[in-house]
């Protein structure tokens, strides 16, 4: 069964925090001065904007995450504390 507009729409808001971390370790690991800190951990909190976002979204619509939405948390937390680990 082909995916409705709202699920595409859906799975890139889910898919848009990945491209996000990926880019904040590249901040950390090739700048590395507080201005690669400051973009990295600006870029990993858009991350979770965008998630907030799209809990919001289904809130308001009154459905629920799916797996995508619960992957995207556990994939930012995890990195986040890894973040933080080696970039505080």
């Amino acid at each position: 069964m082909p995916k409705s507009r709202q699920q595409k729409v859906e799975d890139a808001l889910w898919s848009a925090p990945i491209v996000l971390v990926m880019l904040a370790y590249l901040s950390f690991r090739i700048v590395q001065n507080d201005i690669g800190r400051t973009v990295g951990w600006g870029l990993y909190g858009l991350g979770w904007a965008l998630v907030i976002a799209g809990y919001a979204r289904l809130a308001a619509k009154r459905r629920r995450p799916g797996a995508g939405g619960v992957l995207a948390v556990v994939f930012l937390g995890a990195f986040g504390l890894l973040f933080w680990a080696n970039h505080g």
